[in-house]
């Protein structure tokens, strides 16, 4: 086996998202130390502790462990994966924009100020993957995010890919634009 990667990696809301990436983590190897950080604390030391069973009969070298916003401290990336609750029966999940956003503006300070260098990515290689970036001018949309193929390397997003769409694609591209950028005005805080 391998020995770890040396990073620490913070995992804002360990559901269902959030502790299949701790486990993906753990197993793989690409991590030193994983911190769990939910709004549930009881339930993120239950989750800790499967996973720490996990690593003991596997054998792997990860220090799993809960934690606050002030734990990110030193980590190498920190993954929000934490949302809003669903109502039961809920399909839109754009309705909990509002919450998701109000969630951010509470969370995120006080994990930059814990982890203010944290974004540098675990890979040593370059990869191509999708991911929600800024799009600037691409099929003319502007400031607001989508994804789209990215060059992944050891400083983070090396460059943003442009595939070629068809006029199909394209206007589904600028519908999906328009329809986020009407999502983030709806939620936005009153002024």
């Amino acid at each position: 086996m391998m020995p770890p990667y040396p990073a620490k990696v913070t995992i804002v809301g360990p559901g269902k998202v959030g502790m299949s990436l701790a486990s993906y983590l753990m197993t793989s190897g690409v991590a030193r130390e994983i911190v769990l950080v939910g709004s549930n604390h009881a339930k993120a030391e239950g989750e800790a502790m499967d996973l720490m069973h996990a690593q003991a009969s596997l054998q792997i070298p990860v220090l799993t462990r809960t934690g606050y916003p002030s734990d990110a401290a030193g980590s190498a990336v920190v993954v929000i994966t934490a949302s809003a609750p669903t109502p039961a029966g809920m399909t839109d999940r754009n309705a909990l924009a509002a919450d998701n956003a109000a969630l951010l503006r509470s969370i995120l300070p006080p994990l930059a100020a814990a982890a203010p260098n944290a974004d540098s990515i675990l890979l040593d290689s370059k990869r191509t993957m999708p991911l929600s970036v800024r799009i600037d001018g691409y099929l003319g949309v502007h400031h607001v995010c989508l994804s789209l193929p990215v060059v992944i390397g050891a400083s983070g997003v090396e460059r943003v890919l442009h595939p070629p769409l068809n006029p199909a694609e394209s206007l589904l591209f600028t519908s999906a634009a328009h329809a986020v950028r009407h999502v983030i005005h709806s939620s936005s805080p009153a002024t």
